[in-house]
């Protein structure tokens, strides 16, 4: 967030009885710890659904220490396995969270083997500011198990 190139948050999801007594309750939360200070907070559970591979954390903007004249994050990726590996995704990203350079927040229900359609748009200016490395479509409770889709943005 300062632009130094060391993370400053860590924004994690785990057992919210580990994270607050010490006891598991398998109840998933989602964590923001300031890398800085160690401070770390809870603002909601992670959602996850039954049998599903995607999780969404959610995460308020202030725990980030986000606001409209400070908007701008650039994010990174690692996995952890239940054995103890980690996967690294080899990339950062830029985003801004109150101006996205591209549309966002669309929802369609639909009914099993249907289709829905989106119009996307972009923001050139902030596009500039945070190239956008595509677009994520999250398929909650798609029995393929296909759950997301991710398209390139050129």
């Amino acid at each position: 967030m300062d632009g130094d190139g060391t993370d400053d948050y860590a924004v994690v999801t785990a057992d919210l009885g580990a994270l607050t007594t010490g006891t598991a309750n398998g109840e998933a939360a989602t964590a923001v710890f300031n890398l800085h200070t160690g401070a770390g907070s809870i603002q909601f559970l992670t959602n996850a659904d039954t049998d599903g591979t995607t999780l969404v954390l959610p995460v308020l903007f202030s725990q980030l220490g986000l606001s409209s004249s400070s908007p701008r994050i650039a994010y990174h990726i690692v996995g952890f396995g239940p054995d103890g590996s980690a996967q690294v995704v080899n990339a950062t990203a830029k985003y801004n969270v109150f101006t996205p350079a591209i549309s966002q927040g669309m929802f369609d229900v639909l009914a099993p083997g249907s289709s829905g359609q989106e119009t996307v748009s972009l923001n050139a200016a902030e596009a500039a500011k945070t190239p956008p490395l595509g677009v994520m479509v999250v398929e909650q409770l798609n029995n393929s198990k296909h759950e997301v889709d991710l398209i390139s943005v050129p």
